[in-house]
């Protein structure tokens, strides 16, 4: 993002979705840091994610969400104030999203289409999170003016599960940090890992 280039103004909901997606940027980045591609690729065991695979899931499902909202939100009439009322998130949504806050209250199957471990190692993950990013902080800038909350959509992992578009976008920026914690726990594994193995070869 160029740091001279102004920002929009939001409203101040539309506005924390920008952080939580700027955070969630950040986290990722901070995840990743000093590793090697093939650390970033390492899975802890042969059935885990490695961090990379937890960001290529993030990765399948942010395309998945890009390509939902930007027909929604396109497709919406602009004739409401950005500031005339709180958006409301509704009931589906805001159980959805608590069940995804991290750490996991449930563990549920991840459908196949969203699965990374059949994947080659995406080593790019992380450069690919980060431009999937950017493309849904877009999102919410064009958003704005928009009555996100009265338009439906049908969730990507369920047929049968329908929310508004703030929700939805609720939703994503809970799943992303589900699956960031995941790979931060990863991280913290390998350490471990690593560790043992220096003190084994030390011994040796």
């Amino acid at each position: 993002m160029d740091p001279t280039k102004k920002r929009p103004v939001l409203s101040p909901q539309l506005a924390e979705l920008r952080l939580e997606i700027e955070t969630a940027s950040h986290k990722a980045i901070s995840i990743g840091k000093g590793l090697s591609p093939a650390q970033l690729t390492q899975r802890p065991q042969p059935d885990k994610w490695s961090i990379a695979d937890c960001l290529t899931h993030l990765n399948i499902t942010s395309k998945e969400y890009v390509t939902l909202l930007s027909a929604a939100i396109e497709g919406a009439p602009r004739n409401i104030p950005s500031s005339a009322r709180p958006f409301k998130i509704g009931l589906m949504g805001k159980l959805f999203k608590w069940t995804l806050e991290p750490p996991p209250r449930f563990r549920t199957p991840t459908p196949a289409k969203f699965q990374p471990i059949s994947l080659p190692p995406q080593d790019n993950a992380l450069f690919m999170f980060l431009n999937l990013q950017e493309q849904l902080t877009a999102i919410v800038v064009r958003a704005d003016g928009v009555a996100i909350d009265h338009i439906k959509v049908q969730s990507p992992f369920s047929r049968r599960m329908k929310y508004n578009v703030f929700a939805a976008l609720n939703i994503v920026m809970a799943h992303e940090r589900r699956h960031l914690w995941q790979a931060e726990q990863v991280r913290k594994e390998l350490g471990i890992q690593r560790t043992h193995e220096m003190r084994s070869a030390e011994r040796e």
